[in-house]
């Protein structure tokens, strides 16, 4: 409701995944990345060029981008496991990467229907 307010449209990409960020990360470092990965073939082949992801963790970096850290073969070795390809061409934002430049400029205020005085934030760690 709040991006739809904005006028930001969101799509629900068919057959996302969890990203596995907890499981996935303490049992194979291939899965911990494969996983996420298959989000962005997914998102990839509906020809989104942008997507919006509930946490940081929940994709495998910007289609797998190559750095001096990273296996230089993952995303073939990925792909060679997906029927959906990821290209590295989907840019990819957090919720937050979205809202804090309308906090900043003062448009989420603007938009505001309801005031959150008196609510106790809690942490979001991720899908646990």
């Amino acid at each position: 409701m709040v991006f739809k307010n904005l006028g930001i449209e969101l799509k629900e990409i068919e057959d996302w995944n969890c990203c596995g960020a907890t499981a996935a990360a303490k049992t194979n470092d291939f899965l911990a990345v494969a996983l996420p990965a298959r989000n962005l073939g997914l998102a990839a082949a509906t020809g989104l060029s942008e997507i919006v992801i509930p946490a940081r963790r929940a994709t495998a970096g910007p289609g797998l981008a190559e750095d001096p850290g990273r296996d230089p073969g993952l995303r073939d070795s990925i792909n060679a496991e997906l029927s959906q390809k990821i290209t590295g061409d989907i840019k990819v934002s957090s919720i937050l990467e979205v809202l804090v430049p309308k906090v900043r400029s003062g448009e989420l205020a603007a938009k505001a229907t309801k005031k959150l005085e008196g609510l106790k934030p809690a942490c979001y760690y991720g899908c646990l």
